[in-house]
This record gives C-alpha cells, sequence and structure tokens, in this order.
C-alpha cells in the first residue's frame, strides 16, 4: 500500500505546475487550525496568454484564467478524497475568488499565505506571489489536512530587491514599494482600494463583471523569464 506522501506526489506531479507543503501550526487566521497542514498547488498560465497583457486583461486572459480555476477546483476535491480515502481529515478551498470579503478586499485565508510557508515563493511589491519557475503567471488552490506530511521551508524574504517594475506599470500607483516579509502586512505593500478600483475600470473596459487587470503580472521580471522575453 502506497504512503501517503507518495499518492500526493504522483497525483499532483501528472496534474499540475508547481505544488508544496506547508506547516501551518500557529499561523493566524487559519481556517481549519486543527488541520497543521495545507498542500498548495499551482498551474502556469499560458505564456502566449500572458505575453498580451501589457495593455491589461482582455478576454483569452479571461478564458485561461477560468480553465486553471476550473481545473485546480476539481484537483482540490479529487486530493481531498484521496486523502480522506486514507483515512486523514482534509478540506480543500477553491481556485475562484468567489469566496473574497469585498469590504476588506481579501480572502478568508490566501492561498498565498500557504505557498509561501511551503517555500514556492514570496509575495512581491505588486501584492501577488511570484515564483522563480513562474513568475506571478500562475493559479493556485490549496488543501487542509492533518495528514503528516513533511513540510517545505518556509519563504522568510522577498526575491525582489530593488526592481520597481510593477510600481511604475501600475496605472493608479497602488505598490508602494515596501519588502515583502512574513511579518508585513498587506497594506503596507499595496493600496488595495485603488488596486481594486482600477480592476474594476479595467474590466468594465471589457464588458467584464469581475475585476482584474494583470499588468503586473507581465511587468515582473520573473514573469518575463518565464514567457521568455527577458
Amino acid at each position: 500500500m502506497q504512503n501517503v506522501e507518495s499518492v500526493i506526489t504522483n497525483f499532483l506531479s501528472e496534474n499540475v505546475s508547481i505544488w508544496g507543503i506547508a506547516d501551518l501550526e500557529n499561523t493566524p487566521a487559519h481556517p481549519y487550525p486543527e488541520l497543521k497542514r495545507a498542500i498548495v498547488f499551482g498551474i502556469a498560465l499560458d505564456r502566449e496568454v500572458i505575453k498580451n497583457l501589457d495593455a491589461g486583461p482582455y478576454q483569452a486572459y479571461i478564458d485561461e484564467c477560468n480553465m486553471a480555476n476550473e481545473k485546480l477546483t476539481s484537483i482540490g476535491m479529487e486530493l481531498e478524497k484521496k486523502l480522506q480515502h486514507m483515512g486523514h481529515r482534509a478540506i480543500s478551498m477553491t481556485a475562484s475568488k468567489s469566496d473574497i470579503d469585498e469590504n476588506k478586499l481579501e480572502a478568508e485565508f490566501p492561498h498565498k499565505t500557504t505557498a509561501t510557508k511551503a517555500g514556492l515563493g514570496w509575495v512581491g511589491k505588486c501584492d501577488l506571489l511570484v515564483t522563480k519557475e513562474f513568475g506571478s503567471a500562475l493559479r493556485l488552490n490549496t488543501v487542509f489536512t492533518d495528514a503528516p506530511l513533511k513540510a517545505g521551508k518556509p519563504m522568510e524574504k522577498s526575491l525582489c530587491g530593488t526592481c520597481s517594475n510593477c510600481i511604475d506599470k501600475c496605472p493608479v500607483n497602488a505598490p508602494t514599494g515596501k519588502q515583502w516579509t512574513p511579518s508585513v502586512h498587506r497594506d503596507e505593500i499595496i493600496d488595495i482600494q485603488q488596486c481594486y478600483i482600477e480592476c474594476q475600470r479595467a474590466s468594465r473596459k471589457i464588458n467584464f463583471d469581475h475585476p482584474l487587470c494583470g499588468r503586473c503580472i507581465i511587468a515582473c521580471p520573473w514573469t518575463q523569464k518565464y514567457i521568455g522575453i527577458e
């Protein structure tokens, strides 16, 4: 009989672009504190679609995000079942943004929290997760579990350095330029209200009812390395 780690490894290696395990013990705002591990996984977005984000969101980008979200949600549900079948508790989140509190403009528990704790990347100056492999051109999902999984080494600092690409590209100057560390609050990094207003404006321009932008994704040098436009 396969152990739980080999089952997870085999399943995710075949279905996602990147994944890791986070130790969430004593993590503030953890919705299921009795489930001390989180499996976070992501799907990289199509390079050609991301290359055309310079002028803002467009239909192919929306379609690509929707497809990735649907796949990630399905993978999360399947992983949840596999863990439960092996006798462990497991609860999958969703890859969509439908659970965002529109007053606070934040999710109950951001996927990027589990991603940084799993060592997959850091939070950039635009407040998006940045990875060495894909920059910010990916979507994420998380499954909480009590399975005794070995956690990755958490990311403790930003690798953005002096780069200001996402700041320079933002039409409303929402990023403050503050470097992320695990103790830095989101509001120190970005003016989320201005970001949200710009996302609404960009979506209205293309008759889309969900706020989104994407300019900071293509602006990131790590994303540019992934899509081949260094």
